[in-house]
């Protein structure tokens, strides 16, 4: 027996687990309608199929070894699948090979990889891969809730979302609520990728054709969204994507990026020690309380992994960062006694978060939008404007303690301010009822009690539906 072909048979017993399912009888009847409908798709492909079809096998055939026992299969070369290759490839995979044969048979890909029509730049060339083109392709925009949150909590955003756009389909994620999100940041955003990934691929069997995809995270479910965008990361003829779409908006809301021992929650509001805090934290949170205050793991925390690309073969956080067209933090500065200016809008502890500097009247909450290439304005004292005197964060007693902290704390402001560029909303409801809110304000969590935040909550969806309509545009 060769080498291979035992490879193969070990896959079996390897995939048999996940797929038990679907019987053999009715896998060899879906291999047989895949083979028959890339038969059909190739006779009305003039040119260009054999690109195609390696890109499809590439793609959905898993373990890679069995490409080369699939292809003179389904290209007519053997009349019938041997058992194992049908066995080891899985229903799953003959049912997302079909799926593709049948986006290719009824799109124009014979003209897209044509001469005539090539694609005006990579990232359309990108989007007609996926199943039509961005014209028609809707935009995904993915719903992440914070601790012990719910997909409830995004009702107002994503009613007021679905209202401004027809284009854009709202996802508000429900594998991470309540006590799921003390799991770990990793365990949930390995989650979340894997709701994502069956949501794209049960809308490709529904006919339904997503084009790009935007994250939009409030508190932990920014950092959920960031492990789960470096899972789902890849690159296609140097374009990145995310769960094989093109990223179009990361947006967090009141994130703790850079995690909580910069300022430990609750502390200046309870006036209780943050040491006490910190302590406490593992015991309540359990493991996601440990990552945030970078004590699950003493040579290097999640959160400075999160700031980086693996060195090996593993999840590209920072490149799956940088492939979105735009990326945006609400801050709040100051009132949110549970997620500091400084780590949700990625500052050092000396920098100085902006003065009320006249807000609109549309958007009475938002004192300052920061370009993604701007520094911090140096305020003026004028008579319109109040000038902020200089906050200092002062140091918690964990950084006060252990240098190895205030290194993580340098380490990750410097990957994440000097690779990628952000935009900066910053935010404050101190005038407001019921200020002490304002973590929950920023997102609108309930509409009874956080009603106050409406108008930072249009702001985000009017970025994102710009967004959805200026990427129309420029693929039409």
């Amino acid at each position: 027996m060769s080498a291979l072909r035992y490879h193969q048979q070990c896959s079996v017993r390897l995939l048999a687990g996940q797929h038990a399912d679907a019987t053999l009888k009715d896998s060899f009847k879906l291999a047989q309608k895949c083979r028959g409908q890339w038969l059909a798709c190739r006779t009305s492909l003039s040119s260009g199929s054999s690109q195609l079809f390696a890109r499809a096998t590439s793609r959905f055939v898993r373990p890679p070894s069995l490409v080369t026992a699939v292809e003179p299969w389904l290209s007519g070369s053997v009349p019938r699948a041997p058992r194992y290759v049908v066995q080891a490839c899985s229903h799953t995979t003959f049912s997302s090979l079909y799926n593709q044969f049948s986006e290719y048979a009824s799109s124009s890909f014979p003209t897209a990889l044509g001469k005539a029509n090539r694609p005006h730049n990579e990232h359309q060339a990108a989007d007609n891969t996926l199943g039509g083109r961005a014209s028609g392709g809707k935009h995904l925009v993915v719903l992440v809730n914070g601790l012990m949150g719910t997909r409830l909590n995004w009702t107002f955003f994503s009613k007021l979302l679905q209202q401004s756009s027809d284009s854009v389909s709202v996802h508000q994620s429900r594998s991470n609520e309540l006590a799921k999100t003390f799991h770990g940041i990793d365990s949930a955003g390995e989650r979340l990728a894997d709701e994502i990934n069956s949501l794209v691929e049960s809308a490709r069997r529904d006919g339904i054709h997503y084009s790009r995809i935007s994250l939009v995270g409030h508190s932990l479910g920014g950092l959920i969204a960031r492990y789960a965008a470096g899972c789902l990361f890849e690159e296609r003829d140097s374009v990145g994507l995310i769960a094989g779409l093109k990223p179009a908006h990361f947006m967090t809301f009141s994130t703790p990026h850079l995690g909580s021992t910069a300022q430990v929650p609750f502390t200046g509001w309870l006036g209780v020690k943050d040491s006490m805090v910190a302590s406490l934290a593992p015991l309540v949170v359990r493991r996601t309380g440990e990552q945030l205050f970078l004590r699950d793991n003493p040579v290097e925390p999640l959160l400075l992994k999160l700031s980086k690309d693996s060195p090996t073969s593993g999840p590209r956080y920072l490149s799956a960062l940088r492939s979105f067209s735009q990326r945006t933090l609400y801050c709040n500065v100051d009132s949110d006694h549970i997620v500091g200016w400084h780590t949700s809008a990625i500052r050092p502890l000396d920098a100085e978060p902006p003065g009320p500097l006249s807000p609109s009247k549309r958007y009475p909450h938002i004192i300052w939008e920061e370009d993604a290439v701007a520094a911090l304005p140096k305020q003026k004292e004028s008579s319109n404007v109040q000038v902020m005197p200089k906050r200092v964060m002062p140091l918690t007693a964990d950084m006060e303690n252990d240098p190895s902290l205030r290194m993580y704390h340098e380490a990750m402001i410097r990957r994440l301010s000097d690779n990628v560029e952000w935009r900066r909303v910053h935010v404050s409801f101190k005038n407001t009822f019921i200020p002490v809110m304002a973590h929950n304000h920023i997102q609108v969590s309930r509409r009874a009690i956080n009603m106050v935040g409406k108008d930072v909550v249009e702001h985000a969806v009017e970025n994102l539906v710009k967004e959805t309509s200026s990427r129309t545009r420029m693929c039409t």
